[in-house]
């Protein structure tokens, strides 16, 4: 029994190029989290963005394959390549992307869910990542399609180039020129089309925000595949109806997508509308957090209080909070003052951090940098000299400068001593004087 012409131009499409792909999604991710063995935190916004990060290195090699293979395999004989033709009215090509949709989606979810499954016996942001993972199947047949498609239509040796340019264009050319011309205000609406945003900036997908995305990507998915029917018919005389048509619904996709981020909830809302939960952490300081980081507070207690007791009650009477640096910026973003916040991250560089971090705000680091009259070297070096001191990391050891040596000559009671008379001068970045 003969094939249909949709089958014998689906056919080239191996199992292994939805496969590999989803493969390699788990493998990054799970690469990623053996990296966080001594995190006490790991935000559903940093899994979040793990699919698009694996995307952005397979995406473009996956499109230029696609299309070789569509062009070596099926489009030497392919009506899609011969407009003139009445077979290639673009029917084929509907029919081609739903063949390719039915191989991809199910196979890339099966595959990086069995790939990471364990992922929810550690980290309780296992439903963001899922959501991930639905998003990020999107854009992989984003690549898929367009890449099979490209190689059908052009049927030569300058479809995978066209592929991989396409597809590396869309990942960093072309966001970072809407962001550009559209503002920062309007960024939200990356998410639903640039896989690059999701990846560079790690925001959770909560509430109806994931459904909406996927369901606007497919309509555009759907559109760009229609647009194409019109063209080749268009091409073969036989009508402009779907041009216009398709034309007319990408110009309302564009419209609507331009619209949902003024409307959809948290990514798209500002940092301002995050929730952030404080609670008294001893007498005239607490701790803030945002609530997904909650549950993690018993962990992070003994850290936070390492460099208190350090201190032994000559913290600055200016610092009212503690605060991860997520929670501070939402706090900032209301109103709260950034310089009576000691900030701290629990999920970028693991738990040993945390210490580093809170002597940087008591030092006055965040002040130094940037500073409106440029700080100078030196007091920037006399900044982290005495974070050094206060947090006694290994990873920041104190060296051989006068100051340093001094530090480490004198005692604990010296120390900060000296640091309370040069208190004004440490937290506005203007100390030059010597140590203890």
């Amino acid at each position: 029994m003969p094939r249909s012409e949709t089958a014998r131009l689906t056919w080239p499409l191996p199992w292994w190029m939805p496969v590999v792909p989803a493969l390699l999604t788990a493998g990054f991710t799970i690469w990623y989290i053996t990296q966080a063995r001594d995190w006490l935190y790991i935000a559903p916004s940093r899994l979040a963005g793990m699919p698009a990060e694996s995307l952005m290195i397979s995406g473009p090699a996956l499109a230029a394959a696609a299309a070789w293979v569509s062009w070596r395999l099926a489009a030497r004989t392919s009506p899609l390549a011969n407009p003139v033709s009445r077979r290639a009215s673009g029917r084929q090509a509907l029919q081609v992307l739903g063949v390719l949709l039915g191989w991809i989606v199910p196979l890339f979810v099966l595959a990086s869910v069995v790939g990471t499954w364990w992922i929810g016996t550690q980290v309780p942001a296992w439903s963001s990542y899922l959501i991930a993972l639905a998003l990020a199947t999107t854009f992989l047949a984003f690549f898929v399609v367009g890449g099979f498609l490209t190689g059908l239509v052009l049927a030569n040796w300058v479809a995978p180039l066209v592929a991989l340019v396409g597809a590396a264009a869309w990942l960093l050319p072309i966001p970072m020129t809407y962001g550009l011309v559209t503002g920062p205000d309007t960024r939200g609406i990356g998410q639903l089309l640039f896989p690059a945003m999701v990846a560079m900036e790690h925001r959770p997908f909560t509430g109806p925000s994931p459904a909406v995305i996927v369901l606007l990507y497919v309509l555009v998915v759907a559109a760009i595949a229609t647009l194409s029917y019109g063209v080749q018919r268009s091409s073969a005389r036989l009508g402009r109806g779907p041009l216009i048509g398709s034309a007319v619904a990408l110009g309302c996709l564009t419209l609507v997508g331009a619209w949902l981020p003024t409307v959809l909830p948290y990514p798209f809302a500002p940092a301002s509308a995050e929730p952030v939960e404080c609670s008294e952490f001893e007498e005239d300081l607490q701790v803030c957090l945002l609530p997904e980081q909650v549950p993690a507070l018993a962990d992070l207690e003994p850290e936070l209080r390492v460099v208190l007791d350090r201190m032994d009650g000559h913290l600055p009477d200016t610092f009212t909070t503690i605060a991860s640096y997520t929670a501070t910026e939402a706090m900032v973003e209301r109103g709260s003052d950034p310089e009576q916040i000691i900030s701290f991250s629990a999920s970028s560089w693991g738990a040993n951090s945390i210490a580093f971090d809170m002597a940087a705000s008591i030092a006055g680091i965040p002040q130094c940098d940037p500073r409106p009259d440029g700080a100078g070297q030196q007091e920037l070096a006399s900044a982290f000299a005495f974070a050094s001191w206060l947090a006694q990391d290994a990873r920041w050891p104190l060296g051989d400068t006068p100051l340093e040596q001094q530090l480490q000559q004198a005692s604990d009671e010296q120390v900060l001593a000296w640091y309370t008379a040069n208190e004004a001068a440490f937290l506005n970045c203007t100390f030059t004087g010597r140590g203890p």
